[in-house]
Formats: structure tokens, C-alpha cells, sequence
């Protein structure tokens, strides 16, 4: 039983290192490379005023740079489409329109 508690530990170490040092290695990748200005992200959405906010500012922190965003609303019967007006009005690279 005692081995099989150090066993336990052990693996559970192993796991935590590989854990830290793929976060490190990819943070590394990722930040330092330059994000290209001239790429636009268009995203349709439906129904997903729960998320969408969260979504917006995700993608403001993560790609910050990005020229355009545009997100199509695709007909939702819940507020999503408000919601997005309001943030364009905080983030000017955001752009929004609804499909009827």
C-alpha cells in the first residue's frame, strides 16, 4: 500500500512538471511571434447571448491587433444581437450585422 502511495506521487509530479513546461514552451511560442495587422476574423453566431460577451472580449485580449472582427448574427431569437451593438461601441474593430 506504501508503495503504491509513492507510486502515486511520483506520477502525479511527473504530470505536473510536464504540465508547467508545455505551458512554457507554448507561451513562449505564441507571444513571441508578431501578430499579422491585416487579418480579419468573421464569426456567425446564433442564440448565444449566455457566451457572447465573454467570447468578444476573449478574442479583443487574445488577438488585440486584429483590423476587423465581424461577427453575423445569424436570425437569434434571444438579446445576442444587442448585446454585440453595445460592445462595437467599445471596440471599434468590431463589426456586426444581422442576417434576416
Amino acid at each position: 500500500m506504501e508503495n503504491f502511495f509513492y507510486f502515486f506521487i511520483i506520477a502525479f509530479a511527473i504530470i505536473g512538471w510536464y504540465t508547467l513546461i508545455n505551458q512554457i514552451i507554448n507561451n513562449y511560442l505564441f507571444t513571441s511571434k508578431k501578430l499579422d495587422k491585416d487579418i480579419e476574423i468573421q464569426v456567425k453566431v446564433k442564440n448565444k447571448a449566455d457566451s457572447i460577451e465573454y467570447t468578444i472580449r476573449y478574442l479583443q485580449e487574445k488577438l488585440g491587433g486584429i483590423e476587423n472582427i465581424e461577427i453575423i448574427d445569424n436570425n437569434s431569437n434571444d438579446e445576442t444581437f444587442e448585446i454585440l451593438e453595445k460592445m462595437q461601441k467599445h471596440y471599434p474593430n468590431l463589426k456586426v450585422r444581422k442576417i434576416l
